[in-house]
């Protein structure tokens, strides 16, 4: 556990500094491109990549806080809408599985191509390297999520 809560916390700060890049470089270039009449040429495609990161890798801290999206219709659901959701949480690994290796691909295929213009030194591999690095966090989450579920369903009996 104490692996994973490391993992967490570099995640929680990698994703906190992306975010943080990424809202002070659009402000920088609204500022340069509109008050300075001199875009920054590069500020998009870095602002773009950098919430790509953010949002696969904070998918999983979302997950694991709780904070997704989700509609509780029941406040204290019976066991059998908690075997229902575990049910769900697995189907839903079996999405991630295959969508990660329906990507696997295209990775592959963006990996020699190269940033437009700015970037000739930087691959178009990073963005799409994000999801499945995101997808295995999430992932991770979730059968973390799983296995303690169905280990407290267990402690009940």
């Amino acid at each position: 556990m104490v692996i994973i809560n490391r993992i967490r916390k570099a995640v929680a700060i990698i994703t906190t500094v992306a975010l943080t890049s990424t809202l002070i470089l659009v402000i920088f270039a609204v500022f340069f491109r509109y008050a300075l009449n001199n875009p920054i040429p590069w500020a998009e495609t870095v602002s773009r990549l950098l919430f790509v990161w953010t949002i696969f890798l904070g998918s999983s801290l979302c997950y694991y806080r709780g904070s997704m999206f989700k509609v509780e219709l029941v406040k204290n659901p019976p066991r059998l809408l908690i075997l229902l959701r575990k049910g769900i949480e697995i189907f839903v690994i079996i999405v991630m599985l295959y969508g990660a290796l329906l990507l696997l691909p295209t990775i592959a295929k963006q990996y020699m191509s190269v940033f437009p213009n700015f970037f000739p030194i930087v691959n178009m591999s990073w963005p799409f390297v994000a999801i499945p690095i995101g997808l295995l966090l999430l992932l991770g989450e979730v059968v973390i999520s799983l296995y303690e579920g169905f280990f407290q369903i267990g402690k009940e009996n």
